[in-house]
């Protein structure tokens, strides 16, 4: 697997750039300031292109799963549901397609390792659990480690959950805001069981979250960053309608935050942005990237 460090092309739906034309504009003022090369998917029908598009094992091979998962299979989610094969720069991979449903979202990865929820084994109810592990294995060729989904996140993805550090370590929200206390537990332990160490990052919830919308707001997730090559994009979320949570300075939680990045992140470049406006539709940096190694690098 190419891990995100060694990333140097991401790519966004062209969607954000009329949907969320502020944001994208703090966006493309970092990528540009850095010189890192983006583009942009177009047919796309939401700007969560980590889910639909392919997989990145090695150089121009990729690996397509089917996005298929339960909850966009509802019909109110219809509208929203990209079909990879009509994303025009999708033609230009190499790609291996599967049976297997599998959101991007649900994968995190690093060199030799993959981290999916247990969602994986409810979208893919008739292949054997074991079967199931093997096939994924292979296709990614990778050792895949499967945490228990986040009872409360409908889409049941891993990237809002935990995020590779190095080899040996992951970063996981912090416990101390965790209500769901056995869930936590069975997560943390199979990491541990996998011989990983884990490093906590505040979370909170947003006391501020879209009434109709069935998917939780992403706002306080700060795992929910993205990581190309030495430069990371961090979620921030103090804002003129985010100013405290549980009494708590929301401006002192992101100071937390950017100083235990920078201090642990010394050779990257930690920029920071607010995305409150798309966080609240369930999704931040992470989930509005594809990034890769370009295929001519």
């Amino acid at each position: 697997m190419i891990p995100d460090h060694k990333t140097n092309l991401v790519y966004f739906s062209s969607l954000i750039r009329t949907l969320y034309e502020p944001e994208w504009a703090r966006i493309e003022s970092i990528l540009k300031k850095h010189q890192i090369q983006y583009e942009l998917l177009h047919a796309t029908k939401s700007i969560w292109c980590r889910d639909y598009m392919p997989i990145q094992v090695a150089g121009n091979d990729f690996v397509q799963f089917q996005y298929n998962s339960s909850y966009i299979r509802e019909k109110k989610y219809f509208d929203e549901k990209t079909i990879p094969q009509d994303v025009a720069e999708w033609q230009s991979f190499n790609i291996r397609s599967t049976d297997i449903i599998l959101d991007g979202g649900n994968v995190v990865r690093s060199k030799d390792k993959v981290i999916i929820s247990d969602r994986v084994y409810n979208d893919n109810y008739t292949w054997s659990r074991p079967l199931l592990i093997r096939e994924i294995e292979k296709l990614l060729q990778s050792e895949v480690i499967i945490i228990p989904a986040y009872p409360k996140d409908m889409t049941g993805h891993a990237d809002g959950l935990v995020r590779f550090y190095d080899e040996k370590t992951v970063l996981i929200n912090s416990s101390d805001s965790e209500p769901e206390k056995m869930w936590y537990t069975k997560f943390v332990q199979r990491l541990k069981e996998k011989s990983l160490d884990c490093i906590e990052v505040p979370i909170f919830d947003d006391p501020n979250p879209l009434k109709d919308k069935d998917i939780g707001s992403a706002v306080g997730i700060y795992l929910n960053f993205l990581e190309i090559g030495n430069l990371i994009i961090l979620p921030v979320f103090a804002s003129k309608d985010l100013q405290t949570v549980d009494g708590l300075s929301v401006e002192d939680i992101d100071k937390n935050v950017i100083k235990q990045f920078k201090n642990r992140y010394r050779n990257h470049i930690v920029e920071l942005v607010e995305i409150n406006r798309i966080g609240r539709q369930g999704g931040l940096m992470n989930c509005i990237t594809w990034n890769i190694k370009g295929t001519n690098s």
